[in-house]
């Protein structure tokens, strides 16, 4: 059965909707109830919003593509100033092909840095190879290092066979710790000197292992004489000269006295230190 509505129907407002939202009611007037109106509008809203959030995740992604790309193209070119004259020709034919590109997509820049990686190891294991080939003549290996630095010591430390009272400890040999009434002999000492040295290389290795020999014997003669200082070999690794001969000048005294001893030793570090 249908039921016809005219606009001059005496109906309430609330019966006018039950009707026409009713499937088997022809509405012949076309209006639309409360309720079917507020339902269009949220369909209405939902594909907009739908429609927008794909727009926006479409302009995101093309924008972080953007992004992702001129961050790829400013670490090439840090890397091509430092790379040879080849390299550099090569990476800037290659960003050259991305770039004439109609559309860059995130597989062309993975490709790419593959690439650039490939070549700046390439580049990498040539200088390693390149610079062992023209090490230095200064170079010294660990074991010429200890012999340097033993006969650094050599200079300040004097031998003793039977232990000794140094200012606060009892000590044996070249300054090694010792017991009271210990004797050693020279093949005991060699030993002891030879095995504190290479405990203090050790510890510069593991820090400043880039510091020229020289610095590393300087070094060794002073923390064998006042034990191991972190915050001067932490601004040795940094090249900071300045404020490693300036902390290296402050120790010349024991027991509250400065002595003329450890001024001459100081100033010996020193020099070797900043020895060319």
């Amino acid at each position: 059965m249908q039921v016809r509505i005219t606009k001059g129907a005496n109906l309430t407002r609330k019966q006018r909707d039950t009707i026409l939202e009713d499937p088997r009611t022809i509405n012949l007037t076309g209006e639309l109830s409360t309720r079917q109106t507020i339902e269009e509008r949220k369909n209405r809203i939902a594909r907009r919003r739908l429609g927008t959030t794909a727009a926006k995740r479409k302009n995101i992604v093309h924008l972080m593509t953007s992004i992702t790309f001129l961050i790829l193209i400013v670490s090439i070119t840090i890397r091509v100033m430092s790379a040879p004259a080849n390299a550099e020709e090569t990476i800037e034919e290659w960003i050259q092909e991305i770039e004439q590109q109609e559309e860059v997509i995130q597989e062309d820049i993975t490709k790419l840095i593959e690439k650039v990686q490939d070549q700046q190891e390439k580049v990498i294991l040539k200088e390693n190879w390149t610079s062992e080939m023209h090490t230095p003549s200064t170079h010294k290996t660990d074991e010429e290092i200890v012999a340097e630095a033993i006969k650094f010591l050599h200079k300040f430390e004097w031998v003793r066979y039977e232990a000794y009272w140094d200012y606060k400890q009892w000590s044996i040999c070249y300054w090694t710790k010792s017991y009271e009434w210990e004797t050693a002999t020279k093949e005991t000492c060699d030993h002891r000197i030879k095995e504190r040295v290479q405990t203090e290389l050790l510890r510069i290795n593991r820090i400043a292992d880039n510091l020229d020999w020289n610095k590393k014997v300087a070094l060794i003669s002073f923390f064998y004489n006042t034990w191991y200082k972190y915050n001067v070999l932490n601004y040795a690794a940094r090249w900071d000269d300045k404020s490693v001969v300036y902390l290296i000048s402050l120790y010349q005294n024991a027991w509250w006295k400065k002595l003329q001893g450890l001024v001459n030793r100081r100033a010996a570090e020193i020099k070797f230190y900043n020895k060319k």
